[in-house]
C-alpha cells in the first residue's frame, strides 16, 4: 500500500509538472519575468492556455497541487490542516485569475469556459456511442 500511496504522489508531481509546461513555464516558473527584466525588455506573456491538461480543465495547475498535497505517504496533523486549507485555496483563487482572462480575452474566454469544465473533468462518451443514445 505504501508504494501505491507513493506512485500516486508521484504522479501528482508528474501532473503539476506538465500542467505547469502546458502553461508556460517560463510563466509558472518567473524566469519571463527575470529575463526581461535583466533584459530591459517588456515581457512577452504566452497566449492563453487551452491546449494538453488544459483541454480538459481550466485549472489543471491548481488540482496537480491539491493532489500532491493529498498523496503524501506520510501524514501528520499539519499536513491534514495544510491540505485543507491550500485545497480551498486551489478550489476558490482561480476565480480571480479567471476574472483577469474574461477581461483580457473577452469573448474567447467566455467560449472556452463554456466548454471546457473548472476542476472535474466531464465524462467522455466511448468511443462509437453519442450522447443521445
Amino acid at each position: 500500500m505504501f508504494w501505491l500511496i507513493c506512485s500516486a504522489y508521484a504522479a501528482s508531481w508528474l501532473l503539476l509538472i506538465k500542467a505547469s509546461f502546458d502553461a508556460g513555464a517560463e510563466v509558472q516558473s518567473g524566469a519571463l519575468g527575470w529575463m526581461s527584466l535583466l533584459g530591459r525588455i517588456r515581457p512577452r506573456f504566452p497566449d492563453m492556455p487551452t491546449l494538453g491538461l488544459f483541454r480538459v480543465i481550466r485549472q489543471p495547475i491548481y488540482v496537480a497541487f491539491a493532489l500532491t498535497l493529498w498523496t503524501v505517504p506520510v501524514w501528520t496533523p499539519d499536513q491534514l490542516a495544510l491540505a485543507v486549507s491550500y485545497t480551498m485555496y486551489c478550489l476558490l483563487a482561480p476565480r480571480l485569475k479567471e476574472r483577469r482572462f474574461a477581461a483580457r480575452y473577452g469573448e474567447r474566454f467566455e467560449r472556452y469556459r463554456n466548454t471546457v469544465p473548472y476542476v472535474i473533468p466531464k465524462a467522455r462518451p466511448a468511443p462509437g456511442h453519442s450522447d443521445t443514445e
